[in-house]
């Protein structure tokens, strides 16, 4: 299995001058809905910052009571579920584990954390009353987190497919999906949700293998599996012009610097050539691998 993450850094060339967009305006009941042109949009108004409040005790009570109850509905399912999130920042990293304990996977996963990682297990709370509002059921500090320069490199990728290759390769757990983003002030903050499924024999011969398109103009693979990881080397050597980048073995597996023209952006609305370059990816490790 493949995961190709793409992360922008505002790095990638220019394109050609973007062509002006009509203001359209459709009617839908007493809502109107407008494109805005994007020379116009100079400042994105996607994301937003918003002051936290504080929970008052009976607030408190009825978040506790929720929880209560959905905890009892998770262990009336057949089909266990579980995320592990991992949280990176230069100034605090941590691990926080959801879901149901079967098969013994919340003792395995801390032998994982604590021999490989040197996480420390921490107070994830609990749902008594009287007691902090838990956001998660294990809660581990994260030292193994690492950052480097101004270009986003970081070893979330690699930190991730170790995590995978545990739970698939060893304990048999499905990877279901792979979710990543930043959340901070200023982006800051890295975390990437890893959810398992039920697990399956077959899991344990299954290789993965993770891609990370970087439009600082970086590619970088992770996994274990040597033969998938030399074809996809050629790969990007062949059709993305890169070259090997020594010096990240902390970081990733493999690391290719690629042409400055293959990463495009246009405009001041993030128009880029992401999302065209991660399809075309796909397609061909679907090809190249077997």
């Amino acid at each position: 299995q493949v995961g190709i993450q793409a992360m922008g850094c505002n790095q990638s060339s220019p394109a050609a001058d973007p062509v002006p967009v009509r203001p359209v305006e459709a009617e839908r009941g007493s809502d109107a809905i407008k494109r805005i042109p994007s020379s116009k949009s100079a400042t994105s108004k996607l994301s937003t910052l918003s002051e936290a409040s504080v929970m008052s005790n009976e607030q408190a009570q009825v978040a506790h009571e929720r929880l209560r109850r959905l905890r009892g509905l998770d262990e009336s399912t057949k089909i266990p579920f579980i995320m592990v999130e991992l949280r990176g920042s230069d100034a605090e990293s941590h691990v926080e584990i959801c879901g149901k304990d079967e098969y013994g996977v919340y003792e395995s996963l801390d032998q994982f954390l604590t021999s490989e990682w040197g996480c420390v297990k921490l107070d994830a709370g609990d749902l008594n009353d009287d007691t902090p509002l838990p956001f998660c059921d294990a809660f581990y500090s994260w030292p193994f987190f690492k950052t480097a320069g101004e270009e986003g490199l970081s070893n979330m990728g690699l930190a991730t497919m170790r995590l995978i290759d545990f739970m698939t390769n060893h304990l048999s757990w499905t990877l279901g999906v792979v979710n990543g983003g930043n959340v901070g002030q200023k982006g800051e903050v890295r975390e990437q949700q890893i959810i398992f499924k039920a697990p399956h024999p077959m899991n344990l011969v299954a290789p993965h293998v993770m891609i990370e398109l970087r439009s600082a103009g970086y590619v970088e693979i992770c996994g274990t599996d040597s033969g998938a990881l030399s074809t996809l080397q050629e790969y990007f050597q062949d059709h993305f012009d890169g070259k090997v980048e020594t010096g990240h073995e902390e970081f990733c597996d493999i690391c290719l610097r690629c042409d400055s023209g293959v990463f495009k952006e246009r405009g001041r609305s993030g128009e880029n050539n992401m999302g065209l370059l991660t399809t075309r990816v796909c397609d061909s490790v679907v090809a190249v691998l077997p």
